[in-house]
This record gives C-alpha cells, sequence and structure tokens, in this order.
C-alpha cells in the first residue's frame, strides 16, 4: 500500500503506481517484500504494523536483488517507490519506458 494511502490521503494514479513498484519487486527477487523480514533482537517475524509504519515514513523499502535482474528495472522500481507520489512516473511514462526497454 503506497505510504500516502496509510497515512489517509486520497488515492490516486500515484498509488497504484507506487502498487506497481512492488510487483517490479516480486518479479525480481520471486519473493513477497517484507514476507522474510525478521525482528532484528529477537529474530522473529516482525508485525504488519511494524512495516505499514517502516514504509510510511520511507524507511523500508522492497528489494530488486535477483538473478539476471536487467540494470534498469531496479532503477524504475525505486522511482515508483519515491515516498513523495509526485516523484513517481505516471503511468502514460511507465508504458513509454517499458516500451523503450523491450527493445
Amino acid at each position: 500500500m503506497a505510504p500516502e494511502v496509510i497515512t489517509g490521503e486520497d488515492y490516486t494514479e500515484a498509488a497504484d503506481v507506487y502498487s506497481f513498484g512492488v510487483i517490479l519487486s516480486e518479479f525480481c527477487t520471486h519473493e513477497i517484500p517484507y514476507a522474510n523480514l525478521r525482528h532484528h533482537k529477537s529474530g522473529g517475524a516482525v508485525n504488519v504494523l511494524y512495516i505499514t509504519n517502516q514504509v510510511r515514513e520511507g524507511l523500508l523499502h522492497p528489494s530488486f536483488n535477483g538473478p539476471n535482474v536487467p540494470e534498469w528495472l531496479p532503477k524504475l522500481g525505486l522511482r515508483c517507490l519515491s515516498l513523495d507520489p509526485s516523484d513517481r512516473p505516471s503511468s502514460l511514462e511507465l508504458t513509454s519506458y517499458l516500451s523503450k526497454a523491450a527493445k
């Protein structure tokens, strides 16, 4: 969920772009973001509230590390996951970027 949606702001296209960034992370890592996140002291799984707060504050981001990930993909994913919705690409920009990357 986009950080601004967590804080109660209106759901916009930028929130969808954030979600797309999360999907790009899943594509790269073949994992659900934060599924294996562990508490630094106890080693136990962290709860959803902790993850939500960390995402909202911009302190936690999905990973793009994975085998054979094209160089451009993490860069695009991080832009999609920008904390500031106005810094995220529009869906039109995404379409253009992906079309060029596919060539």
